[in-house]
């Protein structure tokens, strides 16, 4: 079951792959007819539920003030999503990295920058 004009709600909308999107695959040795059911069951409920947002997305600067403000005891993780390497994106962008140190936010740590001269220029800067 192929359903192409799914494929933007269900991945990274960040990537400039369109034809990426979810794949079901079932695995059988026996009863194809219904394993292919099972299998379109699946389908269909990540077909139904692909305007479900299930993160909330906040600016640079609202991050970095849940961060400036966060008292928890475990680690915050703030992921530039639209930066992301790992969906292909540059690693580069510094706009959170600013927010972050606008805020004043502190015992943090950032990364990975990408960028050769960014990382150059932080690693020479002084402490604000």
């Amino acid at each position: 079951m192929q359903r192409s004009d799914a494929v933007d709600t269900a991945t990274f909308p960040g990537a400039d792959v369109k034809e990426v999107g979810p794949t079901v695959v079932v695995t059988y040795d026996c009863e194809p007819d219904r394993h292919i059911a099972f299998a379109e069951r699946i389908a269909d409920k990540i077909w139904d539920n692909r305007e479900n947002v299930l993160n909330k997305f906040y600016t640079p600067k609202e991050s970095a003030e849940i961060a400036r403000c966060y008292m928890g005891e475990r680690p915050l993780i703030i992921a530039d999503y639209a930066d992301n390497p790992g969906a292909g994106a540059y690693g580069d962008a510094t706009a959170l990295l600013d927010a972050l140190l606008k805020a004043r936010v502190q015992n943090a740590c950032f990364g990975p920058m990408v960028d050769a001269g960014t990382v150059n220029q932080l690693s020479n800067a002084k402490d604000r």
